[in-house]
Formats: C-alpha cells, structure tokens, sequence
C-alpha cells in the first residue's frame, strides 16, 4: 500500500490499477487516512471495484480520467470528505450523501449538494453557471473563478462563514462580503482586479488577510486603517514603499511583505488598462468594463467567426499571436511566467510560436516587472493585454 503525507491534508493512500488488502482497509478506517483514486482494477469506469470496501471510506479523492460513472458514492454510509479532481459523467443525487461534511468538485454534478445540512467546507473550482444561493451553513467556501466578474453565491447562512478564499478571478468586489460579520480569514489569490476594499473596516471579527499576486486593488491606502489584522501580501502588488513602511510600523495590525512581494509601478507614467482581445471580435474590450457578466464577449464574436472551421480558426490564431508577441517584444518583453517559474524571455521563442505549444500555455509576459501580456490553457478564454496607451 503507497502512502503519501499532504501538509494540512493528512495521509493519503494512492490507489492505482490495485486495492489494498482487507488488513490495509482496515488501518484506512481506524487512521482516518483519505482513498487517493488513480485508478481502479480493469480499467473500471465506474467505482464497482471498491463495493466490498465501501464502508471502510470515510476520506474520497478521485483524480482519474477513466473513474467518471461515481453513482456509488451515494452507497458510501461512511462518507465525510469527497474532493473529485476529474470529470464527472453522471448525475448524483448529492442529497443522498447525508454525512458529508466537505466537498471540493464539480457541484452540476451533484443535484442538491450545496443543501446539505451538514456540508461545512465546498470548494468550487470553474463552476459552469453561477450558482445563486447555497444552503448549507458553510464555516469555508473556495472559489476559483477565472472568467469575467465574480459572482459569489448568497449564503443562507453568512454569520457561519469564517474562512473564505477567492481565486483566479478577473475582477472581485469586496462589497458582497459585508453579510460575512463572523469572517475571520479572507485569502484572495491571483485576482486581478479588487474593488470595494473598504468592507474589510467593516467586518469586525476579521483576522487575518491574505493578498497573493493581486496587482490592482481599488483604494488600497485604506487598508492601513484595519485594526488588529494580520495582512501577508505575497506576488505581485500596488502597495508602495512609503506604504510598506507604514504598514510595517503600526502597532494595531501586523504586515508582512515576503520577498518575493512584487510592487508593481505604473510604467512610464500612465495608467495600465486591461484589455481582452481575440481574432474573433472586431475590436479589443476593456476590463472590466465591457467584458462582464451582463454583456459576455463571447457573445460579440462575429459571424465570420462563428462559421470558421476548425483549422481556419487555428490559422487566424497563428497569425494574431503572431502580431501580439511582435507588439510585446517591441514593449520591451524580457520574462515569462509559468507554473510559477520565472525565465527569461527568447525572441524567437515567441517569433517561432504556434497555438497550443505547452511552453505558451497558460503563460504571463513581463517588461521589467510588469504584466503586458496573459495567455491563458485555452485560446478560447481570450488573450489579456496590459497596456499604457489604447489597444486595438
């Protein structure tokens, strides 16, 4: 049996093509030790493999791409944690898993789960629509959302919610977060835009922040008047030196700037707009003006796009990356990053590029330290430009 130790995540038994023996079952049960499902024996799609096991599991991952019928989670009468990092190709009565008590996976997937009267911790990575309301008396909610605005659900319960973590999002207001009186962490991560920090003054009980690589926060000298706060900001940041200083010197709350905190200036002067571009629109959009949830640009795309094939799309592409990182290279483009690495930056890297290279994707471009250019996974998503001047 292969055991893997996950900080904050406790012992993991890795499952792949071969399942424990009835010893080991046992020692899963008594340990509390979380099932890490790879894969399953026979190649089986669906989770028949483990039956005889089902009442050892109390602690489920599924990370597999061949694991996707789950209908027999809901025979689980054990079951508290589910995380599912793979697909889903069944629809599940998530009221039928009683006992559960934290969830991180595909909610459309699962009729009801976000109800549940004992669910505490959900973690929504892409949802594919907004989800309204959750009724479950939530103590931690994770949203990873990278397309367009934030939306964040109403929560039936908003004085239970202590813990909340935001991630990826283009644009996120802060304002939604007044309901949250009892919110004691608020971790925000890798989120573009930030608007409406005030609330933070307003919400009481709130104890530690954290800021990781959000460039652009909307009237951030305020945030030196939060009372008893512990702030880490971590990346790229708007937070000046002058600002650091004081921050660093206030007896009521406690800063802290890593050194891989990253201030960003506003280059030459001017002020940075975000555009999104793609071959398929007539013109660039700024964000987040234009590009919100209330005019989604996928919807401007135009007619001559929409009729392209396939390999005519992937043609256009080449040739708009192609004037793209010629603009970014004549920006003064000299770093990449990716995964989190940084690298220096090879002209002919970008000249000899074509969509879907994986040393491109899901890539930032930096010119001495500042973001010009975001190229996400998917073409699809759109490409982001940061720029001083009008992009068209």
């Amino acid at each position: 049996m292969e055991t893997v130790e996950v900080p904050g995540a406790g012992t993991l038994v890795i499952v792949d093509g071969e399942l424990p023996s009835d010893e080991e079952w046992g020692q899963i049960q008594k340990y509390g030790w979380t099932v890490n499902v790879l894969s399953l024996p026979g190649r089986s799609d669906n989770l028949d493999p483990l039956r005889p096991y089902f009442g050892f599991v109390e602690r489920l991952a599924i990370n597999s791409s061949s694991v996707t019928h789950l209908d027999g989670l809901v025979e689980m009468p054990h079951l508290h944690v589910l995380a599912i990092g793979g697909a889903v190709h069944s629809m599940i009565d998530g009221r039928k898993l009683v006992n559960l008590e934290e969830f991180d996976g595909p909610v459309e997937s699962f009729e009801g789960i976000t109800d549940l009267p004992g669910l505490r911790r959900l973690g929504l990575d892409w949802p594919r629509k907004a989800i309204d309301q959750i009724g479950a008396p939530l103590e931690t909610l994770r949203i990873r959302q990278p397309k367009g605005s934030f939306h964040l659900p109403l929560l039936s319960h908003p004085r239970r919610l202590n813990l909340l973590r935001l991630q990826s999002a283009r644009l996120v207001d802060l304002t939604d977060l007044e309901p949250f009186q009892n919110l004691e962490e608020l971790v925000l991560d890798g989120c573009r835009s930030v608007v409406g920090s005030g609330v933070l003054l307003k919400l009481r009980n709130l104890k530690r922040v954290v800021l990781d690589d959000c460039p652009d926060i909307e009237d951030w000298r305020q945030l030196l008047q939060l009372n008893g706060v512990e702030t880490m900001v971590v990346g790229r940041n708007p937070f000046t030196q002058s600002f650091r200083d004081a921050a660093v010197e206030l007896s009521q709350s406690e800063w802290s700037f890593p050194p891989g905190a990253k201030y960003l200036p506003v280059p030459n002067g001017g002020v940075r707009k975000e555009y999104l571009v793609h071959p398929g629109l007539a013109h660039a959009r700024t964000v987040p003006d234009e590009a919100s949830e209330t005019m989604p640009w996928e919807d401007a795309l135009t007619d001559e796009w929409q009729k392209m094939s396939d390999r005519d799309k992937r043609a256009r592409w080449d040739v708009f990356l192609g004037g793209l990182f010629s603009w970014a290279l004549a920006e003064g483009v000299d770093e990449i990053v990716q995964d989190g690495l940084h690298r220096p930056v090879r002209a002919s890297e970008l000249v000899t590029s074509r969509p879907g290279d994986p040393s491109l994707k899901d890539i930032t471009l930096l010119a001495k330290g500042v973001t010009v250019l975001e190229i996400p996974g998917d073409l699809d998503e759109g490409v982001y430009v940061i720029s001083t001047s009008p992009f068209r």
